[in-house]
């Protein structure tokens, strides 16, 4: 949800719904930036850079550059080869690393494998 200030009043709602309020009240127009997108993936590939090519391949951002880029992998990745694979895939772009123990969850969908193995990336334009 994203919370509006309408005429001094607090509006909850969700960010489908505040856009389209927000265009009819004339704040958001053609020419406005679009707002941040949020996108996901992830991958059960044991080699860590594969697994952070497709995981990144799959993040969809409408074209738009991530901001930021936060990966959860297992124990079975190790951290640094995760941070040098996205340094090659997203140049000068902060990432937050968190690791997970038993696999990690992508657009609505639990990755792990009998052997604990899983990266997924979330970007944020």
């Amino acid at each position: 949800e994203l919370l509006l200030v309408l005429d001094e009043k607090d509006v909850f709602a969700p960010v489908h719904r505040a856009v389209g309020m927000l265009k009819g009240l004339g704040v958001v127009t053609p020419g406005t930036p679009d707002l941040p997108r949020i996108a996901a993936g992830a991958s059960y590939k044991a080699d860590t850079q594969k697994a952070l090519d497709s995981a990144h391949s799959s993040l969809r951002l409408g074209g738009a550059a991530p901001s930021l880029v936060i990966a959860a992998y297992t124990c079975t990745h190790d951290k640094n080869k995760v941070f040098e694979g996205l340094r090659k895939l997203c140049p000068d772009v902060p990432v937050v690393g968190v690791s997970s123990c038993r696999g990690v969850v992508a657009n609505g969908r639990w990755y792990s494998s009998s052997k604990s193995r899983a990266l997924g990336l979330l970007a944020i334009s």
